[in-house]
């Protein structure tokens, strides 16, 4: 398989080459190698797609550490740093531990990286659309500081809270994408067997002629939507049914978004859809605001200056609006303009929050405001989580019970009517 590779020279110019190779992890291993490679951009498959002027972006995309494992690999340090352990050992204790193929290879690659000489900053940055631009910036500023330990320990908790604060969103939507499910699968079973065996006994009961003419128009309706999913057709050699190409087209749709969610210009346009949507607006802005604060918070208080800061907390919320509107700020900032002033003229946070910003710019306890910024929109979209759930269980029952009387009235309601037809 092809992948195209583009990384920064020693002097600082973007290069990009096309190398075969049998993984991801072969072709990093194999660039890495070269001295002329100061940090690797991407790593990618030659396969990808363009969709109406989007981009192109790969399918495959590179393997990210996750939130947990990024929790895990900080906390570790921090407390081997503490120990005073040598570097070698902790290297060779996360190689051992670690169970990811690639990320065991990343780990050895760092290691004999380190142990030629590079420094720990270096070694790790080579690594940068693994670990974040975060994690890396942090490792810089620990190393300058000599403080690593520290540095380790404000990132594991930075990543538990991410991912704690990630999960409790996740957890509001897993039961009503779990009824969503149920109700595909139980329409699934009535359309494929449950409909096509109660028509057999209308046929038999009133003739094959009458049972479009004569039955209920809801169980007409049923009939036909069943006879359009078990309609057949060959296709090399093979018996396909309709309905089971409309279910593979679903959950390929659903597919689709989450790979077209990686690009930057489609998740912009999504978001605005999203952001559109009442309930929905509020709990992704109280989630983005609470990461970005919290981002901010651990950045500055650990000596990154505010314009990087500003950046690596923008990305920290994945969130391509956000990021635009950030810039903004950024610019702003670089024209003279104060912090509290910026990020006002967002127009993304709440008039609260602005208050506390300004008050805490002019009292000289910004960095105070700002942990108190991530409280209250955390504290928000907790009580906003709760709401939602108490209001869309009850909403969801409902719905349900409509589906299963709709399935029910229009299988049962012709036995109420059928009698009457006969004895006439």
């Amino acid at each position: 398989m092809k992948y195209n590779v583009k990384y920064i020279d020693n002097n600082n110019q973007m290069k990009s080459i096309v190398l075969d190779g049998k993984s991801e992890d072969d072709v990093m291993s194999r660039v890495i190698s070269n001295p002329d490679v100061k940090t690797i951009v991407s790593i990618s498959s030659s396969i990808g797609i363009n969709i109406s002027g989007l981009k192109s972006f790969d399918l495959f995309s590179q393997k990210k550490v996750d939130l947990g494992t990024l929790s895990f690999i900080c906390r570790q340090f921090s407390q081997m740093f503490e120990a005073g352990l040598p570097v070698s050992s902790m290297m060779n204790i996360f190689i051992r531990t670690l169970k990811k193929p690639h990320l065991k290879i990343v780990f050895e690659n760092i290691h004999s990286d380190i142990q030629s000489g590079l420094s720990f900053y270096r070694a790790f940055s080579k690594y940068e659309q693994y670990f974040g631009n975060l994690f890396i910036n942090m490792i810089k500023v620990g190393e300058t500081s000599g403080n690593l330990d520290k540095i380790f320990s404000s990132l594991a908790n930075y990543y538990e809270y991410s991912l704690s604060l990630r999960n409790k969103l996740i957890n509001a939507l897993i039961y009503p994408i779990f009824v969503i499910f149920a109700v595909l699968i139980v329409w699934a079973i009535a359309m494929f067997f449950v409909v096509p065996k109660f028509k057999q006994i209308f046929i038999q009961i009133i003739g094959v002629e009458k049972v479009y003419r004569e039955l209920p128009f809801i169980t007409v309706l049923m009939l036909k939507l069943s006879d359009i999913y078990n309609t057949g057709f060959k296709l090399i050699g093979l018996d396909i049914k309709i309905g089971y190409i409309l279910y593979l087209l679903k959950f390929g749709f659903l597919g689709f978004i989450f790979y077209l969610w990686k690009n930057f210009d489609f998740r912009k346009h999504l978001e605005k859809f999203l952001l559109a949507i009442p309930v929905v607006s509020s709990a992704l802005k109280y989630y983005y605001c609470s990461i970005f604060f919290k981002s901010l918070y651990v950045t500055l208080t650990n000596g990154i200056l505010i314009i990087p800061a500003l950046q690596m907390s923008s990305h920290a919320t994945t969130s391509a609006i956000f990021i635009k509107k950030l810039e903004e700020s950024i610019r702003s900032i670089e024209q003279g303009k104060r912090l509290s002033e910026s990020l006002i003229n967002t127009n993304f946070f709440e008039p609260i929050v602005e208050q506390m910003l300004i008050t805490g710019e002019k009292s000289g306890s910004i960095y105070k405001m700002l942990e108190e910024a991530d409280k209250f929109y955390t504290r928000e979209m907790e009580i906003l989580m709760e709401r939602i759930m108490r209001m869309i269980e009850p909403l969801l029952i409902v719905v349900i019970g409509i589906f299963v009387f709709f399935i029910l009235l229009s299988l049962y309601l012709p036995i109420f009517i059928l009698p009457s037809k006969i004895m006439r």
